[in-house]
């Protein structure tokens, strides 16, 4: 596995593909959200729509303006972001992009996006609207009622830029026709407002003025450093707030200084924080803070005053306004060492200056919004040897190119700068002009990405980092994707041939992976897959994205003139020798000339380049069985289908009422009752589950709604409500099932029937009643239902407690509300299984928050069942009839005839999936070593730090794979010890 980080000098460029608003799909709330217009004509709310449960904000026109002598009119302005004042911050001169989902009821040529940017940190001064990158002012758009449409562009800031933020506005007049009704409305969904990665280059070449983003500099015993900054208001916190660090023995020395909140009854409250990230790689940091009542913190948890691992004391200032906060932290606590501190490093750093009364928060380094965040870290150096070494790196680096003998002057002349922070940023800059340098003859460049990254198009890779070799780590029995993407940076359409292999005679390719043993990992399980670009919609103003992935066959990728392409690799590591094999990635432009040829000497040079390729085996294996058994809401229509679902998890089949028909007299009882069709899909499914070894394993949904099918169909619609007969025939019904799943020798651990799905609050009484009746009616049946976003009230789900023995959640929110919660708990108690389900039908769902983090959600949950809709859209039961005519409708795989075809959503879903299986592997050794040297920490890692990555972190696409790669680590140390 490649843990993903950048060296010091690259630490900046880490931060593109971030988005900048809060809760972008308006899971939670609404409260990024402000409008401007006059009072009582507009008004937002936090909406769900009624038929997908997706969370929206709708716009809601109220009533027009009238002016005595002028027509009726209406004008409003919706913004978001983080600060009070408007917008988030922003850096000047540097190129954005947006977009947005609307859809709604407003009349044609009323509404438009734009940008606004303000240069100072008042509401209504230094504020102008922004030119989009297209040359126009606004973006228009309309609407209609039935599909959200995607709204998107891109704008450069100003050089005074503080904030932006992300608008739309609704502007109408009765005289233009264009004046809303009352009761229109606008739907708006999946904001987004992220600093724009470097477009693929044509043919870079160095020379070219190359810019880095700052990063503040704090070179220890120097003086103390002030110029803090607000975290939303951006403004400077004064001449009294500082920091100075000094090197001790084998301690720093850290002081802060700042203001205290005017009011006394504030002032306990009042904290000095310091913040350090030793290793620059983003995995361990560490969080210390001290209140000026003395209370101090470490990492967020008290610290006893008896704890002497380090120490931090409260000072006078100078006058009554200001106080002080001297940290005494230990080398060893940080992992360091005095030789490494003394021969000069660098070091993640932050401090800040908290002030309780209205909650003020100025750090040294700008953050945005989360202080824990280490690529908005500031640096601290600990001495000057650092610079002569990343002199002598550079100079290495550029050594291997004749074109740079330029370069190794300017970095000679790094060292007669004035200041640590001037040939700080110099080397830095140095860094980048290097690599444009290095790569600016190349026609193509090929770089790893995460199996996340966003796959709208046109997809950027988020670094144009210069990479010579690639490396996968997987445990032994998992599918372990490798994402590249390949630049075309040519101004033509380009195809290449891209394979892996391990190098034979005169540069043959043989086939697979080979490791120093001589053994092979095969080629038949390195599956090299390629994206296909996709409508995600089926409006007018649809986007376009990778989603399907099928095989390449002969390798063989097509890329756009200065565009990307997506290459999917998944190892499969099911029976391969745990070992580290090495190979090549070739990469050959088919379209580009040889530069020279030696047909006698085999000899082949040209602009195809290789990379090497490393894939290590683990020598443990994870779980066989899914964590979590799965359930996605589709039958198996086939025995490639079946293998595709056993493959991927799940292990909950959906085994659909049409099995079973029956029809009743008009007195409630039985006329006819039909399995047949019922034995039929049941022999099917465990023939092929004795196939793919799982026999035993699997358990059977029956779904959807028993109920209503029983009401609506089967009984057709002739039994009302709480009537004889409508009892008789319910009870008749249930029976019948019952029975028939015995004579199918299923037993009732191995089965649950779904009574009814998403069930409406206002049909709560009759739910109640078809209950009461199906549990009189057949005991032993396991009865499970759905529930929507539309919370039923808890004195009524209380009702339901001994009446179902399966209880499905959609969404976050019954998890997250503390009096939904407890009930679950309840629940829990009393031995009822409980699951999460989620069914937005979007394409556009974030990769990382929902498909990669849907299992860790569920563990970290502790759940029994984990649900998603869907595996693949099914009209009418028709397994993907709808696939490619159709942008998909929540489905995430596709059907290709007979074959089931995969897609970054599914891949992304299985990853996250998988991701829980090490977590497992890593509870289970630590309940058989509860004593061993690293439980602590284990605990801790599985406890507080997977909660916080689903809580804090859900679009922090570099944590899964940092917590992957330290659940490894975790795993190892474990198994090195009770070896």
């Amino acid at each position: 596995m490649k843990t993903y980080f950048l060296p010091a000098f690259f630490f900046a460029l880490s931060l593109h593909a971030a988005n900048l608003l809060q809760d972008p799909e308006f899971d939670q709330s609404i409260r990024s959200c402000t409008i401007d217009c006059v009072p009582n004509t507009f008004r937002i709310t936090h909406f769900t729509e009624p038929r997908t449960w997706n969370k929206t904000m709708r716009l809601n026109f109220l009533k027009p303006v009238k002016k005595e002598g002028k027509p009726d009119s209406c004008s409003v302005c919706v913004l978001w972001g983080t600060d009070k004042n408007g917008g988030v911050p922003v850096k000047p001169n540097t190129d954005y992009r947006y977009s947005l989902e609307c859809k709604g009821k407003l009349p044609p040529g009323s509404s438009f996006v734009h940008i606004i940017e303000w240069s100072g940190d008042k509401k209504w001064e230094g504020r102008r609207r922004v030119p989009l990158n297209d040359g126009m002012a606004i973006d228009k758009f309309d609407v209609t009622p039935d599909e959200f449409i995607v709204k998107k562009g891109t704008f450069r800031t100003g050089p005074a830029a503080m904030r932006a933020a992300l608008a739309v506005n609704v502007r109408g007049n009765a005289k233009d026709g264009n004046l809303p009704s009352p009761g229109d409305y606008l739907l708006i969904d999946k904001i987004l407002l992220e600093e724009l990665p470097p477009a693929v280059p044509q043919n870079v070449q160095s020379g070219k003025n190359v810019q880095v983003q700052p990063v503040r500099l704090l070179s220890c015993g120097e003086f103390p450093q002030k110029d803090f900054t607000g975290l939303r208001s951006r403004q400077n916190a004064g001449d009294a707030t500082s920091v100075a660090v000094k090197i001790m023995d084998e301690t720093f020395q850290v002081t802060v200084s700042g203001n205290h909140s005017p009011r006394k009854s504030f002032q306990a409250g009042d904290r000095m924080e310091i913040i350090f990230d030793p290793t620059l790689r983003q995995q361990e940091i560490h969080h210390f803070s001290i209140s000026f009542d003395g209370t101090r913190m470490w990492n967020g948890i008290p610290v006893s005053p008896t704890d002497k691992r380090w120490n931090a004391e409260v000072l006078p200032g100078n006058g009554d306004t200001v106080w002080l906060a001297r940290f005494t932290i230990p080398f060893s606590l940080l992992g360091l060492t005095k030789p490494s501190v003394q021969s000069g490093i660098l070091l993640g750093f932050n401090a800040a200056n908290y002030r309780n009364q209205g909650l003020r928060y100025f750090t040294w380094n700008p953050i945005d919004r989360d202080f824990h965040n280490p690529a908005l870290f500031g640096r601290i150096l600990t001495g000057d040897g650092y610079f002569e070494k990343e002199i002598s790196r550079l100079q290495k680096m550029a050594a291997s190119n004749p074109d740079a003998a330029q370069f190794r002057k300017q970095t000679e002349n790094v060292q007669k700068l004035a200041g640590n922070q001037k040939k700080f940023d110099e080397l830095r800059r140095l860094e980048l002009e290097l690599h444009r340098l290095l790569s600016g003859n190349q026609v193509f460049s090929l770089t790893e990405c995460l199996p996340t990254h966003s796959s709208e198009i046109p997809v950027r890779p988020d670094f144009q980092e210069r990479k010579n070799e690639f490396s996968v780590t997987a445990a032994g029995n998992e599918i372990r994707p490798f994402t590249l993407l390949l630049s075309n940076h040519t101004g033509r359409f380009e195809e290449y041939r891209v394979s892996v292999f391990h190098p034979g005679a005169a540069g043959s390719e043989c086939p697979g992976l080979k490791n120093a043993d001589g053994k092979i990992f095969p080629a038949e399980r390195i599956h090299i897959l390629r994206g296909v670009q996709v409508k995600d919609g089926d409006g007018k103003q649809h986007g376009l994205r990778f989603d399907p992935l099928v095989p390449a066959s002969a390798g063989i990728f097509s890329v756009p003139a200065n565009d990307s392409g997506l290459i999917w690799i998944n190892f499969n590591t099911a029976g391969v020798p745990p070992g580290r094999y090495s190979g090549m990635v070739r990469v050959v432009p088919l379209g580009e000339e040889l530069t020279q040829v030696n047909a006698d000497r085999l000899s082949y040079i040209g602009k195809w380049r290789e990379f090497p390729l490393t894939v290590e085996v683990l020598d443990f294996k994870l779980p066989a069985e899914p964590v979590i058994p799965i359930n996605m809401f589709n039958r198996a229509c086939g025995k490639e289908m079946f293998r595709t679902m056993a493959e991927l998890g799940i292990r909950d089949f959906h085994f659909h009422p049409w099995n079973f028909q029956m029809a009743f007299n008009d007195d409630g009882s039985l006329r006819s009752f039909d399995d047949s069709r019922a034995v039929k899909s049941m022999t099917e499914l465990r023939s092929w589950a004795e196939e793919c070894g799982i026999a035993g394993k699997i358990r059977f949904a029956v779904e959807y709604s028993i109920y209503p099918r029983f009401k609506n169909l089967w009984g057709m619609n002739k039994f009302k409500e709480n009537t004889p007969e409508w009892e008789r025939g319910w009870a008749e019904c249930v029976r019948s099932l019952a029975d028939s799943l015995r004579k199918l020798n299923v037993k009732p651990e191995k089965y649950m029937v779904e009574i009814w799905d998403e069930p409406p609050p206002s049909n709560f009484d009759e739910l109640y009643k078809a209950l009461c009746i199906a549990r009189k009616s057949a005991p032993e049946m396991r009865l499970m239902a759905t529930f929507d976003s539309r919370k039923l009230p808890l004195d009524k789900l209380r009702k339901l407690q001994d009446l179902l023995d399966v209880w499905i959640f959609w969404g976050k929110g019954y998890f997250t509300a503390p009096e939904y919660a407890a009930f679950i708990r309840e629940l829990r108690q009393k031995g009822k299984e409980v699951g999460f389900y989620v069914c937005y039908t979007s394409m556009r769902q974030n990769l990382n928050e929902y498909f990669r983090l849907h299992g860790l959600w569920t563990w970290v949950h502790n759940l029994q069942v984990v649900a998603f809709y869907q595996l693949i859209d099914q009209p009418h039961n028709f397994n993907g009839i709808s696939n490619w005519r159709q942008a998909c409708q929540g489905g995430i795989m596709y059907m290709a005839g007979s074959q089931p075809v995969t897609s970054v959503r599914m891949e992304c879903f299985r990853l996250g999936h998988t991701d829980i299986k090490y977590f497992a592997l890593l509870e289970s050794l630590l309940k058989k070593h509860p004593a061993h040297p690293a439980a602590a920490e284990a605990k801790k890692f599985l406890g507080e730090e997977l909660r916080d990555t689903v809580y804090k972190h859900p679009y922090d696409k570099q944590r899964p794979e940092q917590q992957r790669a330290r659940c490894i680590d975790l795993i190892n140390q474990f198994q090195n010890r009770t070896k």
